[in-house]
């Protein structure tokens, strides 16, 4: 899974574990985030809000549409 945050070019990506890496840009602002093996390990999770102490980066908070049921 990949969550874009801004469109600016990535700069250099940053291993925060085994399967979170972020992106920054040149002035080291968060542009997205990777996830890897979401759909095993995640796959009963409820994205609508995500937060995260990331290492060298801080506190970060994500509250995301829910998609209409119908």
């Amino acid at each position: 899974m990949y969550i874009y945050l801004t469109e600016k070019p990535v700069d250099k990506t940053v291993e925060v574990s085994t399967r979170l890496f972020v992106d920054l840009d040149k002035e080291e602002n968060l542009r997205g985030l990777e996830v890897l093996f979401v759909s095993k390990a995640l796959k009963n999770t409820d994205f609508s809000h995500l937060e995260m102490q990331l290492p060298k980066i801080g506190r970060l908070a994500l509250d995301l549409p829910v998609p209409a049921q119908g």
